[in-house]
């Protein structure tokens, strides 16, 4: 991406992000100076990462597959460099176990309601319980990346939210490259794994100047991973019992 295009996206976020909401909380302040709410402190909490999201989704192309879901401006490939942002354990235990150890309904449901009420987090594991792990993957704004919508099952997200997940059992939340990279553009990326099925995904560079395959490969016997899906093609693949 040139300075230009950077230029222009980063003005167009901060329009979004800071300029537009400053206006309009200035304006309610003034009318009603007792309302400063809790959201405004949320956001600019949240502001820095918030910028970037704004920047790889404004970034990223518009192309949409069938058959595949559209992760904008991440790479889940473990790396170099680390593809991902984790906190493990984010629920205290016992002293002996991580709450949420028996992995029962209600602690999934817990775990999906965490995830579920942040706007980052795109992904958790189970861990020692649910949750285990908990986490987003890192901003790349020069890639996106396609996930095959048979890699797994969908579940619903928790009772407040209407998010899905693709739940993925056996394997931990890194689609690791396989194949590639090659100078090819996107739909020729696709091509080749259209044709492999160990193939779960491809990645590609949002110039269209190249790409690599990836397959969810870091088996872990005990793992159940999910990963939360984007609102774009995320309904193509019916519910599974939960």
């Amino acid at each position: 991406m040139d300075a230009v295009v950077w230029l222009v996206l980063s003005q167009a976020c901060f329009e979004l992000l800071v300029a537009r909401p400053a206006r309009l909380w200035l304006f309610e302040s003034t009318l009603i100076p007792s309302q400063h709410t809790e959201a405004t402190v949320v956001t600019a909490f949240m502001l820095p990462r918030l910028f970037i999201l704004c920047i790889a989704h404004t970034a990223a192309l518009d192309k949409e597959y069938s058959g595949y879901y559209h992760f904008k401006g991440v790479s889940m490939d473990l790396g170099p460099p680390k593809g991902y942002t984790d906190n493990v354990y984010v629920t205290p235990g016992d002293g002996a176990h991580p709450l949420g150890y028996q992995k029962t309904r209600a602690d999934l449901e817990l775990a999906k309601h965490l995830c579920d009420v942040y706007p980052e987090c795109q992904w958790f594991d189970s861990g020692g319980g649910y949750p285990g792990s908990i986490g987003w993957y890192n901003v790349n704004v020069t890639v996106d990346t396609y996930i095959k919508n048979i890699t797994g099952p969908i579940v619903k997200g928790s009772t407040y939210y209407d998010n899905m997940y693709m739940f993925i059992s056996g394997v931990d939340i890194f689609c690791n490259k396989i194949a590639g990279p090659w100078q090819l553009p996107p739909d020729q990326v696709k091509a080749q794994c259209d044709q492999l099925t160990t193939c779960d995904g491809f990645t590609v560079k949002n110039d269209l100047s190249s790409g690599f395959l990836c397959q969810f490969n870091s088996h872990c016997a005990t793992c159940e991973s999910f990963v939360k899906l984007p609102i774009i093609g995320r309904a193509t693949k019916p519910l599974a019992a939960q």
